[in-house]
C-alpha cells in the first residue's frame, strides 16, 4: 500500500512538472507599441485608386511563399519620406511574419535625407530609431544613416536616402512602386525594373500640418499592413 501510494505521489508530481513546463517559443515579434500602432490604423480606409498597385504587391509578395527570391523598390523624388517609409513598414511586417524571401528596398531620383518628421512618426509607432555615425561604405557623402529596430529578435534596418544610380542600389530585376505622383518633378521610370506601378502618396513638401502627415503615414502603414495580412492568407 505504501508503494502504491509513494509511486501515485511520484506520478503526481511528475503531471504538475509537465504541465508547467514552459512552451516552446513560437514566431519572434514586434515590440507591443508597434503591433498596438497597426491595429489602430486597421479602419483607416484605402483610397480606390491604390488597388491595382496593392493587388501587384500582394502578388509579388506571395510568389516568394514559394522558391523565388523577389526585390521591390519604393521610389519617390529625394529618397526622403514616402519611400522609406514604405520600405521601413514593409519590411518589418514582411519579417516579422517570418516571410524570408523578399527584399524591400528605396531610392529617389536624386539624393536627399531622411525627413525627420519621419524620424518622428516611426518613433511614435513604436520603432526605436538611432542615428548612426557610420554607415554602408557605399552610401552617399553626407548621407545620415539610421538604425531601425522593430522588435528585439531581428536585426535593425539600416537605412539612409540614396539615388537609384548609387553604388549598392539594385539595377534590375525589381519590382517597382512610385510612391510619387506622376505629374510631380522628379519621378521617372527606371529601366531595369520587371514591373511598374504608381502607389502615389502626397508630397510630404507641400504637407504643413501634423495631423495631416500623420494620415498620410496611416495610410501607408495600414496598405502596407493590409498586403502582408491578404499574402498570410
Amino acid at each position: 500500500m505504501k508503494k502504491f501510494l509513494y509511486s501515485l505521489i511520484v506520478l503526481l508530481f511528475a503531471v504538475i512538472a509537465f504541465s508547467f513546463t514552459p512552451a516552446a517559443p513560437g514566431q519572434p515579434k514586434m515590440y507591443p507599441a508597434i503591433e498596438k500602432y497597426f491595429s489602430s490604423v486597421s479602419n483607416v480606409s484605402i483610397p480606390e485608386k491604390h488597388n491595382l498597385a496593392i493587388k501587384h504587391l500582394e502578388s509579388v509578395i506571395t510568389s516568394s511563399l514559394g522558391d523565388k527570391d523577389v526585390s521591390i523598390m519604393f521610389t519617390c523624388p529625394d529618397n526622403s519620406f514616402r519611400s522609406q517609409a514604405a520600405q521601413i513598414l514593409l519590411q518589418s511586417l514582411i519579417t516579422a511574419n517570418g516571410i524570408k524571401r523578399v527584399n524591400v528596398i528605396s531610392a529617389g531620383n536624386t539624393t536627399g535625407q531622411i525627413d525627420p518628421r519621419l524620424i518622428k512618426l516611426l518613433t511614435a509607432a513604436g520603432y526605436k530609431v538611432v542615428s548612426l555615425p557610420t554607415i554602408a561604405a557605399n552610401a552617399p557623402s553626407g548621407s545620415t544613416g539610421y538604425s531601425v529596430s522593430f522588435g528585439d529578435k531581428f536585426t535593425p534596418l539600416v537605412v539612409y536616402a540614396k539615388s537609384a544610380t548609387d553604388a549598392g542600389v539594385e539595377k534590375t530585376g525589381f519590382y517597382l512602386f512610385k510612391t510619387c505622383d506622376q505629374q510631380e518633378n522628379g519621378c521617372s521610370d527606371l529601366t531595369g525594373a520587371l514591373h511598374k506601378d504608381q502607389l502615389e502618396y502626397s508630397n510630404p513638401a507641400t504637407i504643413t500640418e501634423d495631423k495631416a502627415l500623420q494620415e498620410e503615414f496611416n495610410t501607408i502603414a495600414k496598405e502596407m499592413s493590409y498586403i502582408v495580412t491578404e499574402c498570410l492568407k
